[in-house]
């Protein structure tokens, strides 16, 4: 139960972010500006997608194939 809830709260996150980066793209009028709200979607959003697989598969052959 808590797994299920923990591995949900991570993805929600994931989503989260990504979502906020989406229109912090469309917001920002030049290429560069925008450049800079790819960068949390590359790591913040991985983090807690591998974060939420390794949860899930408690380190077994999927858990640490998520790592890397």
């Amino acid at each position: 139960m808590i797994g299920e809830v923990t591995v949900a709260v991570l993805l929600v996150v994931a989503v989260a972010v990504a979502a906020l980066s989406v229109a912090g793209v469309a917001a920002m009028p030049g290429v560069l500006d925008r450049l800079h709200y790819l960068a949390p979607v590359s790591t913040v959003s991985a983090a807690a997608v591998a974060a939420a697989i390794v949860v899930r598969d408690q380190l077994d052959a999927r858990g640490l194939k998520s790592l890397l």
